[in-house]
């Protein structure tokens, strides 16, 4: 993937939400209204994989984890300037988290 910035579309089993992120050398930075997104990712050949958590900035709107703040393991599938990703929460077994990458400015 290249650096730059992404929308990512996210959801589990409690709802669905989306944001942004920025991929920057190994760096993944973003957020949404009301959580921020921080974390690490590695790239082997069309394999993705991260781990970032997210934290609290503003009250409002729910957590589709229902706690806010967790810390996500993911991995998954590039094709061109998109990824589609699956993960989980280490803390909260069960819970199935899926996200799915494409670019705004790269």
């Amino acid at each position: 993937m290249k650096n730059g910035l992404y929308k990512v579309e996210f959801a589990t089993q409690r709802g669905a939400g989306a944001g942004v992120v920025v991929l920057n050398n190994g760096k993944v930075q973003g957020g949404d209204s009301a959580l921020s997104y921080d974390g690490t990712y590695v790239e082997d050949g069309n394999t993705f994989a991260a781990n970032v958590t997210t934290r609290r900035h503003t009250q409002g709107m729910p957590s589709v984890f229902g706690v806010d703040n967790v810390e996500i393991k993911i991995e998954g599938q590039i094709a061109g300037d998109k990824a589609a990703l699956l993960g989980s929460v280490p803390t909260m077994p069960g819970v199935r988290f899926q996200a799915n990458l494409s670019p705004i400015a790269i």
